[in-house]
């Protein structure tokens, strides 16, 4: 059964399919596109199509770009050429016969697969791929390729239905499509194979394409860790049995003075020069250092408090971080009471601050410090804070987040218990006894809080 916009009903749900013109086949790396809709409704169906049909027309229309006249020529001769070996394979012929075509193949195989190795275009891995598959029919190894219906879910069905269960935050799904379209052009050769052809060579290619490019070690490994996480997915759903990404990993270093891109905390002596810079600011590029320095609070928590966040809880001043309109918080663990530390009522002034706000009519505490197209707020506060405070720490490893690891290590040093220490931070524990009751108390936590110091 079938309609318009391509749509067809296989089994119970309804698929979009396109054939790729042959000029393109090449270079895009597959014949046709068969993707599924998920849906059994038709209206439904013909609305996900738009969208299939709007992304793979950019996808040809990039393909139309790189395609010169002379490789649309060479293209057409790649996509005929597995037809015209194949036609060659069902001839009758002597075991001698077969043996010279055997030896014709074979130093075919060498010359394609070493032009690939020196030029490895799309084309270029096509053209080896034929003469391989070739080659395993002579010599009776080969198996017939797995129907679509059989081979399974595409890597971007895959990651569709890992967003839809996981629902993670706008800027994470955005990222992680970007690095899914990533890998399918630089590993994929631009084709959305089913996840059960994906193998640990196409990891690898990933990873090498990434590192040609230039790219940190560091985002290199969250391009890995994306993929490793949603095959994984697949492979606890029951899509695929192995996940071909595990093991996969950058051995190279950044290039930074030690070998480590990681974020690096301040010393005691550089937090206090920051801070006292800060000092001599106003509004939120004054307060929120102070904040992060006697609260170990993310960026995102302090930047999105409103004038109702800052309470009295049980006689303690408190920060209450919880989900609100203006931010999502990042895990269930970080729902949490944080006591403010007298430092920022009596040297900050944060109370007062906050009463001018409330005076002026404001709902958030720093209604300056906005968020960008993911809802992420402070994004734009990070890197201004970075460029200034590089003024006074020249370590680009040390930056807003560095606070949060500071305080960690305060905390550490002065023997504060690591329960105490992860329900002030919000940490998470996959320890049992912490998952009963309702935690610490805000006297207790104040406790922790005053033993922050500089």
């Amino acid at each position: 059964m079938g309609f318009s916009l391509n749509i067809v009903l296989r089994g119970r749900l309804y698929h979009w399919r396109k054939a790729v013109p042959v000029a393109l086949r090449a270079v895009v790396g597959q014949r046709e596109w068969i993707v599924s809709l998920r849906t059994s409704d038709p209206a439904v169906a013909r609305q996900r199509a738009h969208a299939v049909a709007l992304r793979v027309e950019k996808i040809l229309s990039d393909a139309k770009r790189t395609a010169s006249p002379e490789n649309a020529a060479r293209a057409w001769k790649t996509a005929t050429l597995r037809e015209d070996l194949q036609d060659r394979i069902r001839r009758p012929r002597s075991d001698e016969e077969l043996d010279v075509e055997m030896s014709v193949i074979l130093d075919e195989l060498e010359k394609a697969t070493n032009t690939a190795a020196k030029q490895p275009t799309a084309m270029n891995r096509a053209r080896r791929d034929a003469f391989q598959e070739v080659l395993r029919r002579l010599d009776g190894t080969w198996t017939p390729q797995q129907t679509d219906e059989d081979e399974g879910v595409r890597l971007s069905e895959l990651f569709l239905r890992w967003e839809t269960e996981t629902r993670p935050p706008a800027k994470t799904k955005w990222e992680w499509d970007k690095i899914r379209q990533r890998f399918t052009t630089l590993a994929l050769a631009g084709a959305d194979l089913p996840v059960k052809r994906i193998e640990r060579k196409h990891l690898v290619a990933f990873k090498d394409a990434l590192l040609a490019e230039n790219k940190s070690p560091a985002t290199v490994s969250k391009g890995l860790a994306a993929v490793k996480s949603v095959l994984s997915f697949g492979v606890n759903n029951g899509l695929l049995q192995t996940n071909a990404a595990v093991g996969v990993k950058v051995a190279r270093k950044s290039n930074g003075s030690n070998g480590d891109d990681r974020v690096l905390p301040y010393t005691v002596e550089e937090a206090r020069s920051v801070l006292e810079a800060a000092s001599k600011l106003t509004d939120h590029e004054r307060l929120l250092p102070w904040i992060a320095a006697y609260s170990g609070m993310r960026l995102q928590e302090a930047g999105g408090l409103r004038i109702e966040d800052v309470r009295p809880v049980d006689g303690v001043w408190c920060f209450s971080i919880e989900d609100t309109e203006v931010r999502r918080i990042k895990t269930a663990s970080s729902r949490r009471l944080v006591p403010v530390s007298p430092v920022l009522i009596e040297q900050a002034g944060l109370l007062a601050y906050r009463e001018q706000q409330r005076a002026k009519g404001e709902t958030r505490l720093f209604p300056d410090v906005s968020a960008d197209r993911h809802g992420i707020i402070g994004a734009a506060y990070s890197k201004w804070y970075g460029r200034w405070a590089r003024k006074i720490v020249g370590d680009r490893r040390k930056v807003f987040h560095s606070w949060r690891h500071l305080v960690e290590d305060r905390l550490r040093d002065a023997g504060v218990p690591e329960d105490q220490r992860d329900a002030l931070l919000g940490h998470s524990s996959s320890r049992m006894g912490r998952r009963y009751g309702q935690g610490f108390s805000v006297a207790v936590l104040l406790e922790v809080v005053k033993r922050i110091a500089y």
